[in-house]
Formats: structure tokens, C-alpha cells, sequence
């Protein structure tokens, strides 16, 4: 399974000094996670704002095995849990 971050580029409030531009601020949603012969499913965890043009632009980025979240209960990140044929906590079983 490929785990991706759900992530909105936002114009932030601070300038760059060697553009003069506003710095951009990445602002994560959710995660997006994909099984080999199934469709792409998204758990957003907040709802992304559009942009001054009206528009909401999301990007996926793969998720890497260190930015893998530890569960404080179980001791177990969701990598361990896939390959041990823990449960799918996303109800992808269906």
C-alpha cells in the first residue's frame, strides 16, 4: 500500500528577501492511501479554503517510512500494522 500526504500550497504572510515574493506555506489535509488494483481513497482531517481565484489545488505527496505516525497506545506505527495484517483503519476491508 502507498500512503501519500494530502497538502495545499498557501501564499504565506512572510516575504522572500531574494524574490520579494510571499513565502509558501504547506498546509496538510490529510492522507490518501492506495492499494495495488484499487482506487485512490482520501481521509481529509480539515477542509482546504480555496484561493483568491476560487480554485482548491491539493497535492499528494508519497509518504515516507519515517514520517510514519507511532499510535501512542499500541507502540505500533500503521507500516508495522500493514505487515503484520493488522486491521485497516480506514475500513478499506469493504
Amino acid at each position: 500500500m502507498k500512503l501519500y500526504d494530502i497538502v495545499q500550497a498557501k501564499e504565506g504572510t512572510e516575504m522572500d528577501s531574494s524574490t520579494n515574493e510571499p513565502k509558501t506555506t504547506w498546509v496538510n489535509h490529510g492522507i490518501a492511501f492506495e492499494k495495488e488494483g484499487k482506487n485512490l481513497r482520501l481521509k481529509l482531517n480539515s477542509l482546504p479554503i480555496a484561493d483568491k481565484n476560487g480554485e482548491v489545488w491539493l497535492n499528494l505527496f508519497e509518504k515516507k517510512p519515517k514520517d510514519a505516525v507511532v499510535e501512542p497506545s499500541s507502540g505500533r506505527n500503521e507500516y508495522e500494522e500493514q505487515s503484520r495484517g493488522g486491521s485497516d483503519p480506514w475500513g478499506g476491508g469493504r
